[in-house]
């Protein structure tokens, strides 16, 4: 159960924090907001976590505050490495950084998450209500938990849930009518993806 669970959340925080800084820039990513190298990217942030975990530091993976450096027009590894020296070096400031009350820090996680909202909101179909009500959760479970995981989790969950309803209240409705058959369009992966939220949901609590 711990296994699932931090897997759980390494892989949805990662992938929420890459397709969030990445999407809407054609640079990075493709006209469907996929990232380029997309594969690659998970595969470094694996073995950055796997390596700090082994060395006894903190997390070494994605950061959603990436976004404010992808903005300000960080596109190739130079910036990560450049970030990366600029991180060491202020180790030896960490009293005075320490100093400095997380208040301080929301204004830029503010603009991080405009600019995040203005690169994909508008990706979302809102015509369609089951997507619309999923993407919705989505990002208010985010806020409300402080995780990504979390909203991801719920939103998958949700849309997988309607969709499956959808379908079957739509097959109800063909047996009557025999008009419109309607189409199966949820993935074999959303629903065990989304079992294995639900599992990382629920099991840990009845334990």
């Amino acid at each position: 159960m711990i296994i699932i669970t931090m897997c759980m959340i390494d892989m949805f925080d990662t992938m929420g924090t890459i397709v969030g800084c990445c999407g809407g820039n054609r640079i990075l990513s493709d006209e469907n907001n996929k990232p380029h190298n997309y594969g690659k990217l998970m595969i470094s942030d694996a073995v950055a976590t796997c390596t700090g975990a082994m060395l006894g530091t903190s997390t070494v993976t994605t950061f959603v505050e990436s976004g404010a450096g992808v903005s300000a027009g960080g596109r190739t590894g130079l910036t990560a490495l450049t970030t990366a020296c600029l991180f060491f070096l202020a180790t030896f400031a960490l009293p005075l950084f320490a100093a400095i009350p997380p208040a301080a820090a929301a204004s830029a996680l503010i603009y991080v998450g405009v600019l995040m909202m203005k690169n994909n909101i508008k990706s979302v179909d809102f015509s369609n209500a089951i997507n619309a009500t999923s993407a919705f959760l989505t990002m208010v479970i985010m806020v409300l938990s402080y995780s990504i995981t979390t909203g991801i989790g719920v939103g998958l969950i949700s849309f997988t849930l309607m969709s499956i309803i959808a379908y079957f209240v739509e097959l109800i409705k063909y047996a009557i009518t025999k008009k419109e058959k309607p189409v199966w369009n949820v993935s074999i992966v959303a629903i065990i993806v989304s079992l294995l939220f639900a599992v990382y949901f629920f099991v840990p609590a009845t334990i």
